[in-house]
């Protein structure tokens, strides 16, 4: 499978297209999963919900509303902010494979470094650093440990800016992305030296201000080329780099404050899965899919015990889904397509079935078409079908 997975991406992975795999939004209290549209379904859907917790106290009232989000991918973590004090909790898509952060107040030296309770929080992976800046647009990089020890030298944005209010790292480009009230987005290195020309927005926010910013990460680009950058604002979210955005609900209430990437595959509907007899096989991951993941797999849980799953892979998929069992979710998959590929595994005493999938390839790498099918005695055709994944090699 990996020496398939390496001819193949390097005939795709300049010509595909795809959006975000998912968006992590945050507002006090509790997350919503979002994802965006993408070539299996159009328009945005939730995923998934769970709450923040450990809870951190409401935010102090500004102008601004302190507080942000963003998304230790390796870590499965959400690490969050009330703009004072930083902490963690796992996304529900897959096991954590670090201990969640205490809460750990942010430093009063460093709060007046910054000029103020804390807008905009972003994480490099690659260091450890978890950026911090405020609406003053004061930039500081941090160890995320007791007494947050600075690791990065304050420094100001390097543009003039309107106040601060979400801060994004992308590791594919070692760059800084912060948004301002009026949605425009200023990319710079964290010594402080521009990487661009600001990204200035075509639409007002609808909300009057924007919440936060989030690069997708596959280094996957949209209809115009560009890799979406999303920013949030009340309960939407958009990519300014579209000439013509459109707002998609995040689940969310106003009060969002946090945005981030997540290399989750996205999923055809039903996102719950297609129910056959007394089962209803779900589809899901082993943990991040981030490029370099050996540990990479592919899951359907809510199978009968030690039967066999079929998993089929390919760089193709048909949109028109037919149904080809007794009733449930269509296939997507191509039959006799060149570059399919298939394999049996049996599932475990739980009932779930995983196909290690090491993610061995460049950023970038997919999409990747993914399905299953098993056995399912009360289907009249004998067997039950899952729903679709789509699988694009992130970066950090």
């Amino acid at each position: 499978m990996k020496a398939t997975l390496t001819l193949i991406s390097t005939l795709i992975c300049l010509t595909s297209a795809a959006s975000a795999q998912r968006l992590v939004a945050y507002e006090p209290g509790r997350f919503r999963e979002v994802q965006p549209d993408n070539p299996m379904l159009t328009g945005s859907v939730v995923v998934t919900g769970y709450p923040a917790v450990p809870a951190l106290a409401p935010p102090p009232v500004a102008f601004v509303p302190p507080g942000d989000s963003t998304f230790a991918s390796f870590a499965g973590l959400n690490l969050y902010t009330n703009g004072l004090v930083i902490t963690s909790t796992p996304t529900d898509a897959y096991p954590p494979s670090a201990p969640p952060l205490p809460p750990l107040p942010i430093p009063a030296g460093l709060l007046t470094t910054l000029g103020g309770p804390v807008t905009g929080m972003a994480y490099d992976p690659l260091t450890g650093t978890v950026f911090l800046t405020a609406a003053a647009g004061r930039v500081v990089g941090v160890s995320p440990s007791a007494g947050m020890p600075i690791t990065v030298p304050a420094f100001s944005i390097p543009f003039t800016t309107g106040a601060i209010t979400g801060l994004e790292y992308d590791a594919l480009t070692s760059a800084l992305l912060a948004v301002d009230v009026t949605g425009t987005v200023y990319v710079f290195t964290a010594a402080g030296v521009p990487s661009g020309p600001p990204i200035v927005p075509t639409v007002a926010p609808p909300a009057g201000m924007t919440g936060d910013v989030a690069i997708d990460k596959t280094d996957m680009k949209n209809a115009v080329g560009a890799r979406p950058i999303y920013v949030s604002s009340g309960g939407v979210y958009y990519d300014v780099t579209l000439p013509v955005p459109t707002f998609e609900p995040h689940g969310l209430s106003p009060r969002t404050t946090g945005l981030a990437f997540q290399p989750m595959p996205a999923q055809s509907l039903p996102l719950g899965g297609c129910p056959c007899g007394g089962m209803t096989p779900a589809v899901g991951v082993t943990s991040a899919a981030v490029a370099g993941n050996t540990g990479f797999g592919l899951t359907v849980s809510g199978v009968a015990p030690s039967r066999p799953v079929l998993f089929g892979l390919d760089f193709a998929f048909t949109a028109a889904f037919p149904v080809i069992n007794g009733g449930g979710c269509g296939l997507g998959l191509i039959p006799g397509s060149p570059t399919l590929v298939t394999g049996i595994v049996f599932a475990d005493a739980a009932g779930t079935a995983t196909y290690p999938l090491a993610l061995t390839v460049l950023p970038g790498f997919g999409p990747l078409y993914a399905q299953a099918l098993m056995l399912c005695p009360a289907d009249p055709a004998g067997f039950a079908v899952t729903p679709m994944q789509q699988v694009v090699a992130g970066g950090v």
